[in-house]
């Protein structure tokens, strides 16, 4: 989820989870919100999600690099 989320920017929350039940989808979302990884913008019956990279960045910088590199290199 989070590699969609620094490559695409702000999601709709059901195209971060192509084929999985929006009871997973939903529980990943909201444990990423909470840990102040991602910020959620409500909007009608969507929920836009997009990854708090500037905050991440500034509380541990590099790490948020270092995640989505080893995702490339699988």
């Amino acid at each position: 989820m989070v590699h969609i989320l620094a490559i695409r920017g702000m999601v709709n929350s059901l195209e971060l989870g192509p084929g999985m039940p929006k009871s997973t989808i939903t529980h990943h979302t909201r444990i990423l919100r909470e840990a102040g990884v991602t910020t959620t913008r409500p909007e009608g019956r969507n929920c836009w999600i997009s990854l708090r990279r500037d905050l991440l960045d500034l509380k541990f910088p590099g790490l948020l690099d270092a995640v989505l590199a080893s995702e490339l290199e699988r």
